[in-house]
């Protein structure tokens, strides 16, 4: 709720729009204000929503952070063409879009070097790779350096 008091109805009429202007940047459902010039008094109640994230993957998927096999370094497939790959952490068929793996997230908050870079023979970033692109739009939105 907020609540504003005034001396005068000028100062209580900007004194409100001030008020509802802060409540409109929260991006909150509020009920209809109540205006008393009785008083000079006026208040909102709104509603805050918080979305609590319950495991390691939530938090990260709300951060919008969601990466695939394919986007680790560790991950390299193999030449059995049957969705296995070579990777020191997961055992068994491993296909690139599998959801990563808890060490991959560890190394990620730990601000490790996880993400794969696709580089061209002279070592600069290959950016026509598929395979990278998630480090590719990250280090566009400079989440990555």
């Amino acid at each position: 709720m907020k609540l504003v008091e005034a001396s005068t109805p000028t100062e209580l009429m900007y004194k409100f729009n001030e008020m509802m202007d802060e409540v409109s940047r929260l991006k909150v459902n509020a009920d209809k204000p109540v205006i008393s010039m009785d008083t000079l008094t006026a208040y909102v109640v709104y509603t805050e929503q918080e979305v609590v994230a319950e495991s390691r993957d939530d938090y990260h998927a709300l951060r919008g952070e969601h990466f695939h096999c394919g986007d680790c370094k560790y991950f390299h497939e193999n030449d059995l063409h049957n969705g296995s790959a070579d990777c020191p952490y997961r055992h068994g068929c491993t296909a690139s879009y599998d959801d990563v793996c808890k060490e991959f997230w560890d190394a990620y908050e730990a601000k490790e070097e996880i993400l794969y870079v696709p580089r061209n023979k002279d070592g600069s970033v290959n950016r026509t790779s598929k395979r990278g692109m998630r480090y590719l739009e990250l280090k566009e939105r400079g989440a990555v350096k």
